[in-house]
């Protein structure tokens, strides 16, 4: 099956019950980035670091070693702690490496995200692209950032998503 074919509850259901051999998944950000540590040490295929260009700022900011792990069909990404000066309601990082691009768009939650100013304390969204191209959003519909102040990453333990290489919609 592929992970969560359909999307949905009944999908998440379904695949936890296929792998009941797991005993528990990690709950918050904590428990995802020593998950995330532990399985590095045992199967990192790709690992690096790259600079992104942010759009949406005052001034041209690029976001320096965004920090790379790739596991099979996995990637786990980890932002640095990073603000400037907002002009636009977008939040974009360019230049995404090819080896850790998706066939198919891939959208995935992320904390620790700043907008104005002030941390955002609920879940946002990251959008990873085909392109190349990752997109922010303060929420799950990924509303747009404030266009002064500040905004960014914050400073918090793990401003890390988790995305997978392949279309998870379609059945293989």
């Amino acid at each position: 099956m592929a992970l969560f074919a359909g999307g949905g509850l009944t999908a998440i259901n379904a695949f936890v019950t296929e792998n009941s051999q797991i005993g528990r998944y990690p709950t918050n950000q904590r428990e995802w980035s020593y998950f995330v540590k532990e399985l590095a040490k045992l199967t990192v295929e790709y690992e690096g670091a790259f600079n992104a260009i942010g759009g949406g700022f005052l001034n041209p900011t690029t976001f320096t070693d965004i920090l790379y792990y790739r596991y099979g069909k996995i990637v786990a990404l980890k932002f640095p702690v990073q603000e400037d000066t907002s002009n636009a309601a977008i939040f974009s990082l360019t230049s995404l490496p090819t080896r850790i691009r998706p066939t198919a768009t891939q959208i995935v939650p992320i904390v620790g995200l700043v907008d104005n100013g002030t941390p955002i304390t609920t879940c946002g969204q990251c959008s990873i692209s085909t392109t190349g191209v990752i997109s922010l959003g303060l929420d799950g519909n990924g509303a747009g950032f404030t266009t002064s102040g500040e905004k960014g990453f914050g400073d918090v333990a793990g401003n890390t998503v988790i995305y997978t290489l392949w279309d998870a919609t379609k059945i293989d």
